[in-house]
């Protein structure tokens, strides 16, 4: 079965790295995910779908679970 992991930035004051923020069952379910948490301000309202989608697409990663 595969699974997509979603990271997002880490929670911490001062710490730059990022965490997985949730697991989902479809690639589609995880950029939507990582577009409202990092992606959601008002800069970004009018960006199209397919910019958002590319721009979050590098914090998806799959994996592939028994």
């Amino acid at each position: 079965m595969k699974v997509y992991l979603a990271y997002v930035g880490c929670a911490f004051e001062g710490h730059d790295e990022e965490v997985v923020g949730a697991v989902f069952d479809s690639e589609r379910k995880a950029l939507d995910y990582v577009i409202k948490e990092m992606y959601s301000g008002p800069f970004y309202s009018k960006m199209i779908p397919a910019w958002l989608d590319d721009n979050a697409r590098p914090h998806v990663v799959e994996k592939e679970v028994e």
